[in-house]
């Protein structure tokens, strides 16, 4: 039976102490009756890693957990580095398997680091966590992986009335707003395209890039917009795109990750290559869709493919309880 789990995961945040991501996973495994510690990885660089050894040692030598569930790949290598014995479990999150990208969607050299580390440190993983079916092919250890996107708390995300959203961010109702919720600095996800694409659509529309967002305003947000846009030359499976769908927003991205799967039979969502007159196109299209109908049938998508926070918690529980019984 698992009683205690320990959470490792990157505390270097400006916005925020924890992940939100994270935090509402271990909320929802808390809801399962499994105590959660989270264990925050502060510093960056191989020194910053490295400084945390002597404090995760500490952790992990005063309490007693069942299970360890590191999330990115540099987390459970610094775990294997205390020489702790324990079930592991290691959630790949994205650019620990496939690198980063440049601004013409080429991998960045360096990023090859994090690639290796990944593979690396997969001999000694008890059970692999990964988002999508791409992320998986990056996984040679594959009797021991399963794909589990993360969840969505349909009760943090969910429709609400988009005038009053709108008036709370000070945004002009008269405008259709267009949402881009990624780091315009970071290259792989591509807001070039984006930019590009809009100088091609007429009409009253506002591109808004609000990064970063606390995630208290998030959903607001959300439901601000009439329309959301996802522009990434790489993705797992997108956790924006799932909160869009929550929130029952129409969606132009492009084909990234599970997007294609999480979008397919979804009314007023559009998939686009790597065009600029076809990802114009459309966003000229989903703003058709917006004008007629105001809302997709995304929600109910994430309910039939068994998306929600709590239903992904049933999943990572019964993926501890394969890591204990091989690390037995």
């Amino acid at each position: 039976m698992i009683k205690r789990v320990l959470f490792i995961a990157s505390g270097n945040s400006e916005i925020y102490d924890i992940n939100p991501i994270i935090k509402r996973q271990a909320d929802s495994l808390r809801r399962l009756k499994i105590e959660v510690d989270i264990f925050l990885v502060t510093g960056k660089g191989i020194y910053g890693y490295l400084s945390n050894l002597r404090r995760l040692h500490s952790k992990i030598k005063t309490n007693k957990y069942d299970l360890v569930h590191a999330h990115y790949a540099f987390n459970g290598l610094l775990f294997l580095l205390t020489g702790h014995r324990s079930p592991l479990v290691v959630s790949f999150m994205g650019s620990d398997t496939y690198g980063d990208y440049d601004e013409n969607g080429r991998r960045v050299l360096k990023s090859y680091i994090n690639v290796l580390i990944a593979k690396a440190i997969q001999p000694f993983i008890h059970q692999i966590i990964v988002k999508s079916k791409n992320l998986s092919d990056y996984i040679y250890r594959q009797s021991v992986c399963h794909i589990i996107p993360n969840g969505v708390d349909l009760s943090a995300f969910k429709p609400s009335d988009k005038k009053n959203a709108k008036k709370n961010l000070g945004l002009d109702d008269e405008k259709i707003i267009i949402l881009f919720l990624g780091d315009p600095t970071n290259k792989r996800k591509n807001i070039t395209l984006l930019q590009s694409a809009l100088k091609n659509v007429t009409g009253p529309v506002k591109l808004l890039a609000p990064f970063p967002v606390s995630p208290k305003k998030v959903s607001e947000y959300y439901n601000a917009a009439d329309l959301f846009v996802l522009s990434s030359f790489d993705e797992g499976s997108p956790n924006t795109i799932k909160e869009a769908m929550a929130c029952n927003l129409p969606i132009v991205a492009t084909p990234v990750g599970d997007v294609e799967w999480l979008l397919d039979s979804v009314e007023g969502t559009f998939i686009s290559k790597f065009d600029v007159d076809e990802f114009s196109d459309c966003i000229t299209r989903a703003i058709k869709y917006v004008s007629g109908y105001q809302s997709s049938g995304g929600r109910q998508r994430l309910v039939d493919l068994g998306l929600s926070a709590d239903q992904t918690a049933l999943k990572i529980k019964s993926v501890y309880e394969k890591a204990i019984d091989s690390y037995n």
